[in-house]
């Protein structure tokens, strides 16, 4: 048929062309056609998604899904179709109506609802999604939409966070219209734990999630799940958005599918998340389990990377920016282990490069207490060489084991930063499809757009490969907030820099506060109690928005983290022990606004009750840091014998040593001992007490 659909009358012989099949049609009659609002050219936007359910007034055999997204093109009361190629029954019935059993197309009037999308079920609206005119912005006259970027275990190794040597054009764009965040801490470098926190704005000891399934023990079982564990069924961000009216899906690791049930589906999300649930590796294999690799042009698609960006670029082209705005989550992998990178990207980091070179500080700070120390866990179970049949990277022509002092040789560290480089830059390139497609839709000057890292990685700095720990490279990420709403940009032209401490607790109230909901109030010392209801939405961090008017003000006078020891000898990443749930001591750290660094490691009680974490702030002494009764235990840190009760302290001056390189709580001064008093105080005080007042 070369005809235009909308300039024709169609009669049920013709409709049956249409869907490529012959015979009676199920209740057909004439078919007025729709010349006036020409809503088929553009063709209408198919919605696979979304089902729509209700409104039906005709079903009939048809070839395809696109087959009948025509036909109801062509049929002017039409305003929604669905299509199963196979029949779906439900004991004796068969679902969405339809008589026709296989190749069903079922078309439904006006009067249909959206609803949650089910298996082997294409459907679709046929409201136009008309382009507007140029220099015509298209948006909702009241509610902006939101994109929420998310990177795994990246590092501010991004040319606008003062990385010179990086390619990120994109993300530096995106600066450039952004808020950046320089000095912005994670509340724990651990993927799930992180996430669980600035998803819910609440602290680890808040969620109670610190720690990755298989080691936990919730109401479902083994669970990390923050609204099992005992903390609270706390609101997240998404969920926040959903409920207000807003769109929200899922591409890519959002949450972590070990420390939110199947990534919080059923609150979170309008439409099921798009690959939540994948082990970061891609479709290439990778059996050897190599710890990097670079792929050829025509492999790239088989990398976990581009099917994520490629499936939220078609959110964006097929949604329908008329109706409700929209929450937008895409979670990249990279550059998480293992660093499988295009060869075009690992060209632009070649072997001679400086940066690409081990740390100046490739070694272990001088008086680190063993209990603040890493074994770098989660890369001893990767092969350096992909060659290798037998072993990990710890034996295999090497001695490294993790030790403090100990490092992996210098050339294997080149190649290792060189692929993280080449992830990054990755990552930035589909970053960049998606934010381009904001402006090619015509929906930039109302989306309002965060990008965030979940936390550091240690690339030889300190002498450790990873994350999981309290130093700066392992908590400190990028942090940008930007965009526009209802056509007003979010900073100035050029952006904002801002050196003011921020949390990623702050993600919350900040987005609350740019959407126009208002501030939250803040969370009481009485909130994190068993399942409450309804579930709670509140702050544990401050809005951010007042450093794009005032960059050098202060918001807070200390930044927190904190990390968990199953033992009180050193920690793997990937966590060591059966009881990470309720850890043996926690090192709780904070940054102060003028550069200091204090870590006090606690032995822990907990309530059998509640499950609330009982730091022992008053009955464990404070030592200076040794070694002593504390054997290092390589990659196994769940038992270590003879540990004392003590608080073992890590305390560094940023302003004369920002590599964390010396401990000066191991032997202090009389001034030196005076300020660790006063660090101390104010470490225990908390995170309230360090906020600036409103």
């Amino acid at each position: 048929l070369t005809v235009p659909l909308h300039d024709m009358r169609w009669p049920a012989a013709a409709l049956l062309l249409l869907c490529g099949l012959t015979g009676t049609g199920h209740g057909f009659g004439t078919v007025a056609s729709d010349k006036a609002t020409d809503r088929c050219t553009p063709p209408p936007a198919m919605r696979p998604r979304t089902n729509v359910a209700g409104g039906g007034y005709l079903d009939f055999t048809c070839a395809s899904a696109t087959a009948c997204q025509a036909a109801c093109c062509a049929d002017a009361r039409c305003a929604a179709f669905s299509w199963t190629p196979t029949a779906i029954t439900n004991g004796t019935t068969t679902r969405h109506n339809c008589t026709r059993g296989d190749m069903c197309c079922y078309l439904k009037d006006s009067t249909f609802k959206k609803s949650m999308p089910s298996p082997n079920i294409t459907s679709g609206f046929m409201k136009p999604t008309p382009t507007p005119p140029p220099g015509e912005p298209r948006f909702s006259k009241t509610k902006p939409n939101v994109l929420f970027l998310i990177v795994d275990d990246l590092r501010p190794e991004i040319r606008a966070f003062g990385a010179a040597h990086m390619h990120t054009p994109n993300l530096d764009k995106l600066a450039n219209r952004s808020l950046l965040l320089s000095r912005a801490f994670v509340q724990q470098a651990l993927c799930g734990p992180s996430r669980a926190s600035f998803l819910t704005g609440r602290r680890p000891d808040s969620t109670r999630t610190i720690t990755h399934a298989g080691k936990c023990t919730g109401s479902r079982g083994p669970s990390c799940y923050w609204r099992d564990v005992g903390s609270g069924n706390f609101t997240s961000i998404p969920q926040a958005f959903r409920e207000r009216g807003w769109w929200t899906a899922s591409f890519g690791k959002t949450f972590d599918p070990r420390t939110s049930n199947n990534c919080d589906t059923d609150l979170s999300w309008s439409q099921p998340p798009f690959k939540c649930n994948v082990d970061g590796t891609g479709a290439l294999p990778n059996p050897s389990r190599a710890s990097h690799l670079a792929v050829k042009e025509d492999q790239e698609s088989g990398l976990i990377d581009p099917p994520i960006a490629g499936a939220a670029l078609e959110f964006l082209q097929t949604y329908d920016h008329d109706e409700a705005p929209f929450f937008l989550a895409v979670g990249l992998h990279r550059p998480h282990l293992p660093f499988m990178v295009p060869e075009r990207m690992l060209a632009l980091y070649p072997p001679d490069l400086p940066a690409a070179h081990p740390a100046d500080n490739n070694f272990a700070p001088d008086g680190v207490p063993p209990v603040g120390w890493t074994y770098s866990g989660e890369i001893h179970s990767y092969k350096y060489n992909s060659s290798w049949k037998n072993g990990w990277i710890t034996n295999n022509g090497s001695s490294w084991t993790g030790e403090p002092n100990a490092t992996l040789p210098a050339d294997w560290t080149t190649e290792l930063r060189r692929h993280y480089f080449a992830a990054v830059s990755a990552t930035d390139e589909l970053m960049g499809t998606i934010l381009d497609e904001l402006a090619t839709l015509g929906i930039e000057n109302n989306t309002i757009v965060s990008f965030i890292g979940d936390h550091g990685w240690h690339l030889s700095e300190n002498g450790l490969y990873g994350k999981c720990t309290n130093f700066n490279v392992g908590t400190r990420v990028p942090f940008m907030v930007g965009g526009a709403r209802l056509g007003i940009p979010v900073v100035p032209p050029g952006g904002v820099r801002s050196r003011s401490l921020a949390e990623a607790v702050d993600l919350l109230p900040t987005l609350f506060d740019l959407v126009g909901f208002g501030q939250l109030p803040l969370c009481s010392n009485q909130t994190s109690r068993m399942m409450p209801n309804p579930p709670l939405l509140c702050r544990e961090g401050v809005s951010l928005v007042p450093l794009i008017d005032a960059p050098s003000s202060v918001q807070r006078l200390a930044a927190f983290s904190q990390y968990p020891v199953p033992g009180c000898g050193g920690v793997g990443c990937t966590g060591g022990g059966s009881n990470m749930q309720h850890p043996s001591h926690m090192g709780y750290t904070m940054v102060t606004s003028d550069g200091k660094r204090i870590t006090q490691w606690l032995s822990m009680q907990y309530n059998n009750a509640t499950g609330a974490f009982l730091p022992q702030w008053e009955t464990t002494s404070v030592v200076r840091p040794s070694w002593v009764n504390e054997s290092p235990s390589p990659l196994n840190a769940s038992v270590v014998p003879n540990c004392p009760v003590t608080a073992v302290l890590e305390y560094y001056d940023h302003s004369v040593d920002p590599e964390e390189n010396y401990n000066l709580a191991l032997a202090p001064t009389p001034t030196r001992a005076a300020e660790i008093a006063a660090l101390l105080k104010r470490l225990r005080a908390g995170w309230r007490a360090a906020l600036t007042p409103a």
